[in-house]
């Protein structure tokens, strides 16, 4: 029979290497990259059909409809490579709001009443569920991996979706801004929010495992489009008679 010491020494060493080996993996001290990626998504329908202008005023309706009791709808997101599709709301520090859509987070400083959609700083958040599908899960580029935002637990920028494209519709029109960089920042870091001249976007997740972390996802306003003069295959990203909505 052992004696006690004999089993809190060994009870000690497989902590030691169960922690050990959880924490190498999550903070990725050597730099490895094998994960499940995120190309679990699958990318919104494309479709070029043309459109009649009463399809087109359904849509329109579609993408601004108050569909959630207590809810304001600002909009609705497409992020068409990654397969996101998701109504905006404004409750962002709201748990039952950020599990039906993304949320508008308000921008601060000055002239910041007037951010919004196309306009100064625009913020959304919403929920990584670590599945590369869900919400703004397929933002992150490893699934369930801290690297390549943390690296050796240095927050790292990543460029792995530079030039890919986000839109935004509401009643006015369509908004397309090009990604250019995906920074890594802590919990509360609160300067993001800081109103800009131009206009731009800040699409904000939890990193994970380390959600102590948010992946923010940054790219500038590169064209709008009135309803009646945006480009069909744009229009159809919102056409939920062809998507589905990643929630």
């Amino acid at each position: 029979m052992k004696k006690l010491p004999d089993i809190m020494l060994t009870m000690g060493i497989v902590s030691l290497i169960f922690f050990g080996g959880y924490y190498i993996y999550s903070a990725n001290l050597f730099n490895s990259t094998q994960a499940v990626a995120s190309s679990s998504h699958k990318p919104l329908v494309v479709s070029d059909s043309e459109i009649t202008n009463n399809h087109i005023e359904d849509i329109k309706q579609n993408v601004v409809k108050n569909d959630q009791e207590g809810l304001n709808r600002v909009g609705t997101v497409a992020i068409p490579d990654l397969g996101i599709l998701l109504p905006i709301y404004n409750k962002p520090y709201d748990e039952q709001a950020l599990l039906v859509g993304a949320q508008q987070l308000e921008a601060k400083g000055k002239d910041a009443d007037r951010a919004g959609i196309g306009q100064g700083n625009f913020l959304l958040v919403a929920h990584n569920y670590t599945d590369g599908k869900k919400m703004f899960s397929p933002l992150q580029q490893n699934v369930g991996l801290n690297a390549p935002y943390l690296v050796n637990r240095h927050a790292q920028d990543n460029h792995w979706l530079d030039g890919k494209k986000i839109y935004l519709a509401n009643d006015k029109g369509l908004y397309e801004y090009t990604i250019d960089v995906q920074h890594t920042i802590p919990e509360y870091k609160t300067d993001i929010q800081n109103n800009t001249d131009k206009p731009e976007i800040n699409v904000i997740t939890c990193l994970e495992p380390d959600d102590s972390w948010r992946i923010d996802t940054h790219g500038n306003l590169s064209q709008k489009w009135s309803w009646n003069q945006a480009p069909s295959d744009i229009v159809n990203y919102f056409n939920l008679s062809k998507q589905q909505f990643n929630k």
